[in-house]
């Protein structure tokens, strides 16, 4: 018999076996959630060439990338928001807030006029 725990401030979990206890990282996102839609898509100014992030994912990996470029705390809880979605609902938010920062920060296209 196998029972699992999860502890959702560490993000662990504890599965038993009999009387053993291994403790496991639990996955840092929902990958179930990666294909949810973004409509439109957000059309952001990046270089070479504008990037289109359709997807959750491609939203969390944009977000990912600039926090690696030392983007300052609005960003940095974005990304958190985005690394915790697990609902159409929070998903639909965390969008919604990427949509206004890039807005705020001058690197949201219009995605009307666009070609793909």
């Amino acid at each position: 018999m196998v029972d699992v725990c999860y502890s959702s401030e560490k993000r662990t979990s504890v599965e038993r076996t009999g009387g053993i206890f291994r403790w496991k990282p639990r996955p840092a996102t929902n990958s179930a959630m990666d294909d949810f839609p973004i409509v439109p898509p957000l059309i952001v100014k990046d270089m070479p060439r504008p990037r289109r992030l359709t997807t959750l994912k491609a939203a969390r990996d944009y977000v990912a990338e600039a926090m690696r470029l030392h983007r300052p705390n609005p960003w940095r809880e974005l990304w958190h928001r985005f690394k915790t979605v697990r609902t159409e609902e929070e998903a639909i938010e965390a969008i919604g807030d990427l949509r206004e920062l890039l807005v705020d920060e001058d690197l949201l296209l219009p995605s009307e006029g666009l070609a793909r």
